[in-house]
């Protein structure tokens, strides 16, 4: 990849395929997007500099669903869910994964740190649908 130098007084146009860092063009970075997967992948830092990751854990649910779900991630430190990316997918319609309407139609979707796992619970009824969970989190190795 060539390096150039930036003259922008010069009127010279600015592309995307012409910056690089850590030998990848922005170019590449940019066309790569947010990456959403079942794999942890490392997508920032945390304030105290630690790296934060983001796995997505997909599960099955139904009507009266009390679900234990393992996320199965090592050494964690701090886990929270990404409400902005985490669903429950039916043919019909799309719901947030957590949410309340009267005393017997509620979801409530959380990460256990000490089990390990997402619990799921709903007395609701949902009728066959999969949930999709985004956990965010940080380990205590790094």
């Amino acid at each position: 990849m060539n390096k150039q130098k930036i003259d922008l007084e010069n009127n010279k146009i600015l592309r995307s395929d012409n910056i690089c860092h850590k030998n990848q063009s922005l170019k590449d970075y940019l066309d790569k997007g947010t990456v959403y997967s079942n794999e942890e992948q490392k997508i920032g830092k945390w304030i105290d500099n630690k790296p934060i990751y983001q796995k997505v854990v997909q599960f099955e649910i139904g009507d009266n669903s009390n679900k234990f779900v393992p996320y199965n991630i090592s050494n964690v430190d701090n886990i929270w869910i990404d409400e902005s990316a985490s669903y429950i997918m039916g043919d019909s319609e799309t719901l947030p994964i957590n949410w309340y309407y009267a005393t017997s139609d509620w979801c409530r979707v959380w990460a256990n740190k000490n089990s390990g796992e997402i619990r799921f619970r709903s007395p609701s009824t949902l009728g066959a649908r999969n949930c999709y969970v985004c956990l965010r989190y940080t380990k205590t190795t790094d």
